[in-house]
């Protein structure tokens, strides 16, 4: 047995859409916490405190960026 489809499916789609590659912009490097390299993959972590809008208990918040060298 089928169930008719229930999801906004437009939405999904243009969710998907939205989640291509992009250039993220650069971090200030205050927030650097290490960077290392690995045959040709290059490791940038980040660390920072951050305060949410709605609340304000702080947000431990960690990025990793791996940049492709080659």
């Amino acid at each position: 047995m089928t169930r008719p489809c229930t999801y906004p499916t437009k939405a999904l789609i243009a969710n998907a859409n939205m989640a291509k590659k992009s250039t993220p912009a650069p971090l200030p490097e205050q927030f650097l916490c290490e960077r290392y390299s690995d045959k040709d993959i290059q490791t940038e972590i980040y660390q920072a405190q951050v305060l949410h809008k709605e609340f304000a208990c702080p947000l431990n918040v960690v990025i990793i960026v791996k940049t492709n060298l080659k």
